[in-house]
């Protein structure tokens, strides 16, 4: 906050000071205890869940957890959940034109298969499960996050090595081609997106 110049005098200086304390203590959230049927205690069914991914959309929550499940909440937090995966869930994408649920798990197969759900038929799967490292010879890190396009053409997976897997084509009927893109700098890729190239709307 000190620009060049004289050094501010101590009264400015407490202004300041004390303009920091209120900004410190300035809530941008409100947080509310999500209860169960009675209102009063915490919702038992969310509670005890051991959460490792969460995604939204189309007006349902979804949790995936430590031993495999998946919990959809919906707005008025009413719950209904099913067995995805042996071992846990990494990964959720929700769709968000669709109500379509993509999810990236460990199971006896692999540490990474991509499954992807109809979330109007909950625990109903839409196409073939597959290993993210079906076709690619290439070390297997782990996954670290995960999108996909609306009409589900590309699904994007990063990994912990810095690199991307991209999965493209006819995901409905586990018809996919693979490709990676490396980095020369090796840390966890934190977040996916597309970009729109050109007036075609080719993704990239």
């Amino acid at each position: 906050l000190i620009g060049g110049g004289a050094f501010p005098s101590p009264s400015l200086w407490w202004g300041k000071e004390e303009m920091l304390n209120q900004w410190r203590r300035f809530q941008f959230f409100d947080k509310e205890l999500i209860k169960g049927e009675d209102g009063v205690s915490p919702h038992p069914e969310l509670q005890n869940l051991s959460v490792k991914a969460v995604s939204s959309g189309r007006g349902l929550t979804a949790f995936g957890d430590d031993n495999g499940q998946i919990t959809l909440a919906d707005r008025k937090f009413s719950v209904q959940t099913f067995a995805a995966y042996s071992r846990s869930v990494t990964l959720l994408h929700s769709l968000q034109q669709h109500s379509v649920l993509l999810s990236v798990g460990a199971d006896a197969r692999s540490d990474a298969v991509l499954k992807v759900w109809d979330l109007e038929e909950a625990g109903t799967q839409i196409c073939p499960a597959r290993s993210v490292f079906d076709g690619l010879g290439i070390q297997r890190e782990a996954p670290t996050c995960m999108t996909a396009a609306e009409d589900l053409g590309m699904v994007a997976v990063g990994l912990a090595s810095g690199a991307v897997i991209v999965l493209q084509g006819d995901i409905k009927r586990g018809k996919m081609t693979s490709k990676v893109i490396t980095t020369d700098r090796p840390s966890p890729v934190t977040a996916l997106g597309w970009q729109q190239e050109g007036g075609g709307g080719r993704r990239s």
